[in-house]
């Protein structure tokens, strides 16, 4: 019997008097999947080359062509050219999972920082199927935005990040994708007594699970298993080429400002 998600993720709280940001360090636990075949998770094995087009390396050292659009929508490359950072800035390394025998799924990942004042920092995760007996490239379809992000503004920190499971949420055999947001997010108020505006945050919230099913040769979100796990064992993929979240980031960040205040007022 699936329950509602109440164990995948296990909330830890830090406050401050100038803040009331929320953050949770999770927990995901890696056992056996389903008798039909092992699930595997690995980085390396597929690599991407980006030169005049995106070139995916197979094990086999052979290539594939990926399309442009599957990676850099032309909509999006429009709306970030006046921003700190690109979220195209994509990783040679590749995670891969397995989705079902002859079918893998492709993580592919992108990050890119400023060391400047604002902090900013953005990224995107984009997910394609490899069919192995076909030789087939697919689109994954899941939404190409931006997952992860941060900045600072009006001396507040804002941050997103998406976390990604594999399980088999609808138990048909094939791998599904659940998506769990994190943010950090700041509201402008006006101070009635002192008659001024008056930033409140960074305040944490987080989504419930959503999850995309796979079916017809990509995965596509069915609300109905929204909030819920699966019965069998689910698997967090891992950041490639990151050695924290935004999230963590500004949580350290907020850490390192109290600590400083508190020793200021000694």
């Amino acid at each position: 019997m699936r329950s509602e998600i109440k164990t995948m993720f296990t909330p830890r709280y830090y406050q401050t008097d100038l803040c009331k940001p929320a953050i949770f360090g999770f927990m995901l636990f890696v056992l056996f999947i389903n008798h039909s075949f092992a699930l595997e998770i690995n980085t390396g094995t597929y690599q991407l080359v980006i030169d005049e087009n995106s070139i995916l390396t197979l094990p086999n050292s052979k290539k594939m062509v990926i399309p442009k659009e599957w990676l850099y929508p032309k909509k999006a490359l429009l709306a970030e050219r006046d921003s700190y950072v690109t979220s195209f800035n994509y990783s040679k390394s590749i995670t891969h999972f397995s989705i079902s025998p002859n079918w893998i799924g492709l993580h592919i990942s992108s990050w890119e920082y400023s060391a400047g004042s604002a902090m900013a920092a953005a990224g995107r995760d984009v997910f394609l199927i490899y069919n192995e007996k076909e030789n087939k490239l697919y689109n994954g379809n899941m939404p190409n935005t931006v997952t992860k992000s941060r900045h600072r503004f009006i001396g507040c920190f804002f941050a997103t990040f998406h976390n990604f499971v594999i399980g088999d949420i609808n138990q048909d055999g094939y791998q599904d994708i659940g998506v769990i947001k994190e943010n950090f997010n700041c509201e402008e108020k006006f101070d009635e007594k002192e008659q001024i505006d008056r930033i409140i945050g960074p305040n944490y919230s987080k989504s419930e699970i959503q999850w995309f099913i796979f079916n017809n040769n990509k995965w596509q979100e069915n609300i109905k298993f929204h909030g819920i796990i699966p019965d069998k064992p689910y698997y967090k993929l891992p950041l490639i080429e990151m050695t924290k979240t935004p999230i963590e980031f500004i949580f350290e960040r907020l850490k390192r400002r109290e600590m400083f205040i508190r020793k200021q007022a000694e």
